[in-house]
């Protein structure tokens, strides 16, 4: 009885070492490849993609966006024309960013990291902002530009500070 007992515990034992030896192998996979998402010239590109999509949604969806982020009165009286207008810089400064991470994604390591932490530092700026207007005003964030902010921000300044 002891023994079948022992060797249960030791085929216990076994199995769970091979399993946390498959799973730090497959951590390891996983942490290479987060390694490669996270390379300088590779989150330049999804920041200039995300900008670019960003600006041109701002440029078609203008009205849209005013609609859905204000409140009815102030919507009226040119508060929606106002608004829609206002988005057209903020869709125009998006592209320029979106142009310029593209065309810098493949300069130099050091650079770029310096590059992507201004831009971390800067859309943390812009997220706080947000949030605090979100929060403190009757304006309504929209969720997707708030998430968009978030996901700049963490890719920039985790790669900016990558060894």
């Amino acid at each position: 009885m002891v023994t079948s007992r022992t060797n249960h515990i030791n085929q216990v034992q076994s199995f769970q070492s091979i399993f946390l030896i498959e799973f730090v192998k497959e951590l390891s996979k996983r942490i290479n490849k987060m390694k490669q998402l996270l390379k300088t010239n590779t989150v330049l590109t999804i920041v200039s993609v995300l900008n670019t999509i960003q600006g041109i949604g701002f440029f078609i969806l203008s009205e849209q966006l005013t609609q859905q982020s204000f409140p009815e009165e102030l919507l009226s009286g040119g508060g929606l024309a106002v608004g829609t207008s206002m988005h057209w810089p903020l869709a125009t400064f998006c592209i320029v960013l979106g142009i310029i991470t593209f065309v810098t994604r493949n300069i130099e390591v050091n650079s770029a990291k310096k590059l992507l932490q201004g831009i971390g530092l800067a859309y943390l700026f812009f997220l706080v902002s947000a949030l605090i207007q979100q929060f403190s005003t009757p304006v309504n964030v929209p969720i997707p530009a708030l998430v968009t902010l978030a996901v700049v921000v963490v890719l920039s300044l985790v790669s900016s500070s990558q060894k």
